[in-house]
Parts: C-alpha cells; sequence; structure tokens
C-alpha cells in the first residue's frame, strides 16, 4: 500500500514528467523508471502512513457511494411526479404536445423558464494554470459529478480574466456541454461562484422560480431528457447542441408551483446532501494530497496528525 501511495504522489508525477524528454512523443525507458529514488521508512512507519492515506480514501469512497444512492433516490422522485404523475394518477388529465398531463400543469420551452449562454474561448496563447487562484475554467473534462470541485481543474491568469469576466458562472446555474461530448450536466454550487466556463458549455440561468436546478438537472439527466438532447443534437463529425435547439426544450410543470412545493423542497433536500459530501471529499482530497508528500519525506510524523485526521474523518 505505501508503494502505491509513492506512485501517487507529487515525486512520482515530478520524476516522470521529468523524464519524458521534450519530442513530439514523449517518453521514457524502463531503466529511468527504475531509477526513482524515493524515501523508505522502517516497515511499521510505512504501514501507519498507508493505513492513515487509506482511511482518507475510505470516506471518500463512501461519500461517493452515499451520493450515488442519493442521486438515485431523488432521480426516482422526479419519475414519479414528473413523469408518471404517480401523485396525480386519479385526477383529470388533458391532452398536450407531450402527450397527456395533468389537469392544471402545462408546457414550457425552455426560453420560457431560463437564459441560456455560451461560455467562452480563452484569448489566444493564453496558458492556463496549475497555480490556484480565484479563476478555475470549467471545461467538459471537469464534469462527472452533481456538483464540480476543483480538483484537476486549472486556473485562467488573472491578467487574463478581465477579458473574459462577462462569462463567468453563478451558483445555482445549470451547466451543459454542447460540442463533441453532448449532454454532460452539472449543478454550479458556492465553491465554483464565478468560476469561468469553456466555449463548449453553456450555462442555463433560471429566469424566476417557476422551476429549480435540481428540477432542470434531473430532467436533463433523465430517459426523456437525454433522448431529447440527442434528438437536438446537429452533425456527425463533430456533434454540436445549438442553443436554439436548447431553447426549444420542453418541459410540463403545474402552473401553480404550490402544489408541488413539498417535493421540490425534498429533492433539493437529497440534493443538499450530496452538495454537503462533494464539498466534504474535495476538502478530503486536499487533505490527502497535502498529507502525502510531507508524510512520505518525513516533515511530519503520523503521530503528529492524529488530531488533524480524527476532526476530518
Amino acid at each position: 500500500m505505501y508503494l502505491d501511495f509513492i506512485l501517487r504522489s507529487k515525486y512520482w508525477k515530478d520524476y516522470v514528467n521529468a523524464i519524458k524528454g521534450g519530442s513530439a512523443q514523449p517518453g521514457a525507458n524502463a531503466k529511468q523508471f527504475a531509477e526513482f529514488e524515493f524515501i523508505l521508512p522502517i516497515l511499521p512507519e510505512q504501514q501507519a502512513i498507508a493505513s492513515i492515506l487509506t482511511a482518507i480514501d475510505d470516506k471518500i469512497e463512501l461519500n461517493l457511494q452515499q451520493n450515488k444512492t442519493l442521486e438515485e433516490m431523488a432521480m426516482a422522485l422526479y419519475k414519479h411526479w414528473f413523469v408518471d404523475f404517480g401523485p396525480f394518477k386519479d385526477g383529470k388529465f388533458v391532452d398536450s404536445e407531450l402527450g397527456m398531463i395533468p389537469e392544471g400543469w402545462e408546457v414550457k420551452r425552455f426560453e420560457e423558464l431560463v437564459d441560456v449562454k455560451g461560455g467562452k474561448r480563452l484569448p489566444k496563447g493564453t496558458q492556463l494554470s496549475t497555480s490556484k487562484n480565484s479563476h478555475p475554467y470549467i471545461r467538459v473534462r471537469d464534469f462527472g459529478e452533481i456538483y464540480l470541485t476543483e480538483s484537476g481543474m486549472e486556473y485562467v491568469p488573472d491578467e487574463v480574466f478581465n477579458s473574459i469576466s462577462r462569462y463567468i458562472t453563478n451558483s445555482g446555474d445549470v451547466i451543459m456541454s454542447i460540442v463533441g461530448t453532448i449532454g454532460e450536466v452539472s449543478i454550479v454550487g458556492k465553491n465554483l461562484d464565478n468560476a469561468s466556463l469553456t466555449e463548449n458549455c453553456v450555462k442555463l440561468i433560471l429566469k424566476d422560480d417557476q422551476v429549480s436546478s435540481e428540477l432542470l438537472y434531473l430532467y436533463l439527466t433523465s430517459t426523456k431528457g437525454v433522448n431529447d438532447l440527442k434528438n437536438s443534437t446537429v452533425g456527425s463529425t463533430q456533434p454540436k447542441l445549438p442553443i436554439y435547439n436548447i431553447k426549444s426544450l420542453t418541459i410540463a410543470i403545474p402552473r401553480d408551483k404550490n402544489s408541488i412545493e413539498n417535493i421540490l423542497n425534498e429533492i433539493n433536500g437529497v440534493h443538499q446532501m450530496i452538495f454537503n459530501n462533494t464539498l466534504e471529499n474535495q476538502a478530503l482530497n486536499t487533505l490527502r494530497d497535502t498529507l502525502l508528500p510531507k508524510l512520505i519525506s518525513g516533515e511530519v510524523r503520523v503521530k503528529d496528525i492524529k488530531q488533524t485526521l480524527d476532526q476530518a474523518l
């Protein structure tokens, strides 16, 4: 286990980057890999270090598993209310362009509910930085969870940010990929308020309280939503989802939001738990990545961080 963490450490990554070479196709040979040197404490210390880092990894994995269960719960609630109309099945239904919907509901186009705004290409020649500042740059590769974290993100240099500062995200925006990889969807949490957004994505900004960010997310990731996005995509070599097609998407909602306020609050509550777990994982990832080189180098001893670890876990 200790060796596994060594190979995830900054020392190993820095070594690999140093021996890659500067050719068009960087590479290294087995002899160079074998020459990598690292600190090897006595076996009990190795086991103690591995035990601490494994405990952090286990907590991260537990949070991910909890989030998966919570996501399934939120989708089940959405499907029951907004797809199957289960609570309204004994009431009157009326015909609509989406089929039969409960009386008192209506079909709304996205352009009535949200403003759809594109991201921004970085100025030519701009190089993103791995040094953290207040301008993380969200790219399609950063998607993967309902709420994104800064883990693995790169940052817009301060001197460049002013030229693209109109293309930032705000807490509550729903963001979606629209070029190449279509339909990756996330919600912007307060941790990425004012982040910059790539030109290959759009942000959906709520116009009013007719719908919530969580409701839009669930629609866009539901079976119907995924099919709607697929049918709205154009191009074969480089698939694209035009903004005007996004604006034309439709969803059925009640005219009186009060009639579904309780279920929206329940769904939002589930998503809040997901967001809390996501933030905790971001903090745990940072803690692990900070501790790893310090423990390996001996700068920090296992016995000195027990209280910190107990508080984190």
